[in-house]
């Protein structure tokens, strides 16, 4: 049976959690990892209209891009927008997960979405990324066992890149060592100094699982005392949000935003001339203005994303550089419900529905 636990996990896979922003809260928000799911919502937004219709449905679980809570909340009560949506998920039992600047920068996610729909071609990222929060753990150990530690490092969480899992790599070479009195060799006599062939086996773990990938590596390994490094990545940034790609021909900025009009069924405003010629774009879903100097930096002639203010604006077109403004719901509305379909194939026992928000029910509240 599916449970909140296999689709946080499968998340985690597509777009790991340490890969947000630091201090974006993404991941379960509300219920247990435990709680079974036959029937599931996915929405941009937390909305009442969105809860009223998972109630509706009977889901026992909510996906949202948007978390429901972005801050701690000094209490739990209905006096508050957050308090009142917890509550009422509780109530019913419902779980509420959250994918948001992990998904934005996921492969396939939000971004990816956006270029996709642009038409852009050799499509790349760039900007900035949430901290890698990754080390590399380098272990050395007899050819014989190689695969069976693999395979417990992997069980342990090593090894994950994106998609694929079991990732490692591995060299031969010669390892010595001389045990002293007391020791209890797999290999060779106490006193004598030994050589022997050996494999340098590589993988990647967040950090984490770190404690919890060392004990299985002790436990695995053949040797009483194996040697291993742990190699911390702080300064990697595996994870970039935005992306940069070269439109199918040139066109100038106000034909591009007709472009962008019609495939994202939205009206774009725009700063730069409208007879400027682009040629390689940027996007960025939602609230991506303050990365246009990255975009320019990396090489696109304009920017597309959610909202862009005034003095950015103003600053980018005065560069020589283009703006454009298609709306945070245009932007990543698509890229939400992508997570939907991928979520259906994934896990097609159970019943998943995309939400699209009514206009004429804005603000409507949920009926307790």
């Amino acid at each position: 049976m599916v449970t909140v636990a296999s689709v946080l996990e499968w998340i985690n896979r597509i777009a790991p959690w340490r890969s947000a922003y630091e201090g974006d809260p993404v991941g379960l928000q509300v219920g247990s990892k435990d709680s079974p799911v036959r029937k599931a919502l996915v929405s941009l937004d937390r909305s009442d209209s969105a809860a009223s219709r998972a109630a509706e449905i009977g889901a026992e679980l909510w996906v949202t891009h948007h978390p429901l809570f972005f801050r701690p909340l000094a209490r739990l009560s209905p006096d508050t927008e957050e308090g009142r949506l917890a509550l009422f998920l509780a109530q019913r039992g419902m779980s509420l997960v959250s994918a948001h600047t992990n998904w934005d920068a996921a492969r396939g996610g939000v971004n990816d979405t956006l270029a996709e729909l642009l038409g852009l071609r050799d499509v790349r990222a760039f900007g900035p990324s949430g901290p890698s929060n990754e080390s590399k753990l380098v272990v050395f150990v007899p050819e014989a066992n190689v695969e069976g530690l693999i395979d417990a490092l992997a069980a342990a969480g090593c090894g994950e890149i994106g998609l694929y899992r079991r990732c490692a790599f591995f060299g031969a070479g010669t390892g010595t060592f001389q045990a002293l009195e007391g020791s209890n060799p797999t290999v060779g006599q106490v006193g004598r100094v030994e050589k022997l062939p050996e494999i340098r086996l590589e993988m990647l773990v967040p950090n984490e699982r770190l404690e919890r990938a060392i004990g299985a590596l002790r436990h695995a390994h053949p040797y009483e005392e194996p040697a291993y490094d742990v190699i911390p990545l702080g300064d990697r940034k595996p994870w970039p949000i935005g992306r940069i790609g070269q439109l199918t021909e040139p066109l100038r900025l106000e034909d591009l935003a007709r472009l962008a009009n019609r495939v994202l069924g939205t009206r774009c405003s725009t700063w730069g001339s409208s007879d400027r010629a682009v040629r390689r774009l940027a996007v960025v879903g939602g609230s991506g203005d303050d990365l246009w100097q990255d975009a320019q930096r990396a090489g696109a002639d304009a920017l597309l994303t959610g909202e862009v203010r005034q003095h950015h604006g103003l600053s980018a077109s005065e560069s020589g550089f283009a703006l454009l403004s298609a709306g945070h719901y245009a932007t990543e509305n698509p890229g939400t419900r992508r997570l939907c379909e991928l979520l259906a194939d994934r896990f097609p026992e159970v019943e998943w529905e995309f939400f699209e928000p009514d206009p004429g029910e804005g603000g409507r509240p949920v009926e307790w």
